[in-house]
Formats: structure tokens, sequence, C-alpha cells
């Protein structure tokens, strides 16, 4: 069937105008029309359908009711221009269908979903201030841009969004954006939720959205470009998540305190991106079976190592092994950015978590003691403040008990009583011990003495174990301070 023109409008009654009603819904089938121009249309019944039809000019509806199904593009052909202005509809569905000059939705409050399904869309795309439920884009070719603005540029109080967005199999030639509102105030939806493959191409971006329960990304993302920016959610998922191409999360943080949650599950992020981002916001970090050894950080709040949550429980070797490798890789990322502080900071827990497991494992009594050590003296690394007390006081515990050992163990009240904190002797010795080439006479005069066994033994092995004690302390304060410097 072929037409060269459809024309419905209202009726007007000087400044007032009376919608045409179609109670049965308007289908187009089969049908070439060079033209459509509906304005003050209500639809009560099955909707507004195009199918397998062929519109060689424009598509014109505007100020529009379609009840029921909604407005649907299927298997045909829109060879000109497409407007949808105040269109209210249950939905709109595009499937199969090519658009071969630009289209443009502005405004309009739909009960249900905008859904593309495949298609060929040849000029730009654009969505403005329309409200509803899902947006949903499986598959389609996108020759031109798409953009989906939550506000009117003319009106910013007029606005829409989707409550969820869903993005699989699609083919972005140029790019798809996502404009929700600035950092005053953002756009509010529940999910975001994006499914890769190699059939998911383009630049897919997002802007100005406060998520309410969660953004995911799942599958293999082989060639699609991912970015989220002035974005906040309540929890940030990868699902069996790998990923070839780039993603890029620039100034994240979750919207909540106690439910919030970063999830990494057996999960490849490769070429990922966090810049200025604030993951200790997330309340709850789990992370399993993952590869985050190619992160590329700038400026980012890392989480408290307390907040990382493994299925296994701290009893369970399993449970520090696992932390232990999580903290690992967080190392090789922070030196790989040439961040050294943070490098140390997940150093320090990852020595942990092995010293943990280790209690609970294998019990390696050299490791185990070797690691003690270095948690005791500055704390794997961070602290400089923890070498000093450590050298100090190894320095009087070894030295005192060398004195004792040497000129007897007394108490105050006994009238040959050696007070140590409080002898000038004392101290004028100890510093000269503190440095390590000195001293040597003293354990000399140890033995010229007429000691017993017992105190020859106990002297001899403090004083060695003194500067040995001392010479480690100090390499551990020098260490400490390098926090800062080269490696």
């Amino acid at each position: 069937m072929s037409h060269k023109k459809i024309d419905i409008r209202g009726t007007s009654n000087g400044s007032k105008v009376y919608p045409t009603f179609f109670k049965r819904g308007i289908m187009l089938e089969e049908t070439n029309v060079d033209d459509i121009y509906i304005e003050y249309l209500l639809c009560f019944y099955n909707g507004f359908i195009i199918d397998r039809s062929q519109i060689n000019n424009s598509l014109l509806i505007s100020n529009t009711k379609i009840q029921s199904i909604g407005l649907d593009f299927l298997d045909s052909s829109i060879l000109g221009k497409v407007r949808l202005e105040s269109v209210d509809a249950a939905n709109y569905t595009f499937i199969n269908t090519i658009f071969a000059k630009d289209v443009y939705l502005w405004r309009g409050t739909l009960s249900g979903s905008i859904t593309f399904n495949n298609g060929r869309y040849d000029d730009e795309f654009i969505i403005t201030a329309i409200k509803c439920q899902n947006l949903s884009i499986i598959g389609g070719i996108f020759k031109q841009k798409v953009t989906i603005n939550e506000c009117d540029n003319g009106q910013a109080e007029v606005k829409g969004g989707a409550k969820q967005i869903f993005i699989e199999k699609s083919e972005f030639c140029d790019k798809v954006r996502f404009n929700g509102g600035d950092k005053e105030e953002k756009q509010l939806l529940d999910t975001i939720k994006i499914i890769t493959a190699k059939s998911l191409v383009g630049d897919i971006s997002f802007e100005g959205m406060s998520v309410s329960d969660k953004i995911s990304l799942e599958g293999f993302n082989y060639s699609a470009n991912i970015q989220f920016n002035n974005i906040d959610t309540c929890k940030l998922t990868f699902d069996t998540f790998i990923n070839e191409a780039t993603v890029i999360f620039q100034s994240l943080h979750s919207n909540q305190t106690l439910n919030s949650e970063l999830k990494i599950w057996n999960s490849n992020l490769g070429n990922t991106s966090f810049l200025n981002c604030d993951l200790n916001s997330f309340n709850n970090i789990k992370i399993e079976a993952s590869v985050l050894i190619n992160l590329t950080i700038i400026n980012v709040h890392w989480f408290d190592a307390k907040k990382l949550n493994i299925q296994e429980t701290p009893k369970n070797v399993n449970y520090w092994r696992k932390q232990k490798e999580i903290f690992r890789q967080l190392k090789c990322c922070m030196e790989e950015n040439m961040n050294r502080p943070h490098a140390l900071i997940f150093k320090s827990n990852e020595m942990n978590a092995y010293r943990k497991s280790l209690k609970l494992g294998e019990k390696t009594c050299s490791d185990l003691i070797l690691l003690n050590l270095n948690r005791l003296s500055n704390n794997f690394g961070l602290s400089w403040i923890t070498g000093v007390l450590f050298t100090v006081i190894v320095w009087h515990l070894c030295y005192s008990v060398f004195i004792m050992s040497k000129e007897g163990i007394a108490f105050p009240f006994q009238e040959n009583c050696i007070w140590l904190l409080f002898d000038s002797n004392y101290w004028n010795t100890a510093i000269q011990y503190l440095w390590l080439p000195d001293g040597l006479n003293e354990l000399a005069e140890l033995y010229q003495m007429n000691s017993s066994n017992l105190s020859l033994i106990l002297g001899t092995v403090f004083f060695l174990l003194g500067k040995v004690a001392i010479a480690y302390g100090i390499f551990q304060v020098v260490s400490a301070f390098r926090k800062y410097g080269k490696s």
C-alpha cells in the first residue's frame, strides 16, 4: 500500500485544542508513505505501530499520547528526519529498522522503556528530557554520535532520564554519551549494566550520575572504550569481566555508608584507570580470583585493609593467602605507577598477610622470625619512628643485661646497687656502646674479672646481640626514611 502523506491533527477552537482519538490505535503494515505528520493525537489501545513499512521523507509526531503498547518501529525504513516531541507513551521500540537521517526525541514521559534492538542509524540520534523506566541498547549500528541528555538545555527544569540503563552487542562508530546533571544536581537512577563482547564497539561515556543500586561490567571487552565521569554509586561490580580496551573511572565515590560495595569477581581489569576516585568510601571490598596488576592510578584514596572481605574466615590459611595476593598485585601496580608511598603500604599489608598465613600454614620458623622483626622494627618499612623506638629499646635492654652480668644484678635497697637509669657512669659507657666499633674493651674486662660461666655466657651473648640489633635497627630506620626517597 502506498500513500503520499498521512496527516493527523487535532482540532482547535480558539486557544483550546481538541485531540484526535484513535481508540484501537494505528498500524502501518507493509506501507510506503512519503510523509507522516501527527499532532494532538490520543491512542487508547494497540498503540502506534510501523511494521515492514517505508517512510520516504519526514516523520513528525508532537503533543501526542500513545497508551497501551506505545510507539513501535518494526523492520522498517525511515529515509527522512524523525522528530518526536512531547510524545507520552508506554514504550518506544526500535527493532531492525533503518534510520537514514537524524532522529530527535524531545521531552515526553514513558511508563515503560526505550528499547533499541538491532537496526541501523546512519545519522545522529539525540534523546533529550525523556523520562522512562528502562533504556536498553541491544545490538544495532550507530554510524554517528548518540547523545542522551537528562535535561533540556533550554529549560533545565524539564528533566528526563532512565531508571535503568542496559547496553549490549552494539556498534557505536562515533560515540554514545549519557549526559546527566552537574556536580550539584546529578541524574538519579538505579542501575547501569554493560555486557561487553566482540560485538560491543565504540566509545561509551556516562557523566554526572548518582546510581542508587549498582554499576555492573561483565563479559570480554575487546574494543569498547567506557568512561564514567563524576559518578557516585552504591555498588561497583566487575563480574567475570576481562578488559583488553579502556575503562576509565573519574571522580568516582560511594553515595552510601553502610551498604556500599566494590566487587571484583573472576575478572582481569587490564588497563582500567581510576582518576581522582575515593575507593575508601565503599564500606565493603570484595576481590576474588582477579588480576589488578595493570591498573592506572592517579590521586586515589585507597580502601582500608580492614574493609577487604574474603569468603574464607581469618582462621583459614587461604584467607591470608588470598589477601596476600591482592596486596601483592596492588603493590606491583603502585610501583608501575611510580607511587612509592602506597607501594610500601601495600607491601606492609602483603607481608602482614604472609606472616599470618605462615602461622596457620607451613609455620616456617626462620621466615616467621624475620617477618615479626620487620613488623616490630619499622612496620614493614612504613614507620621510622617505630624503627627509632626499636633501636633504643634493644640498645638499652641488651646493654643493661650486659652490665648486670658484668657488675652483678642488684636492687635499689642494696648498698652496691646499680640503678641504671640514674647512673651517670652507665650512660657514659652505654653511649659509647651505641657507637658500633666501640665497647670491645668492656667485653674484655668481663673476661678479666673472676666471673661465673653463666655471667660470661650471658654477657657475651647480649653484648654481641645488642651490636647486631642496633645495626639492624639503624638499617630499618634508614629503610623507613626511604619511603619518600628513590627506590
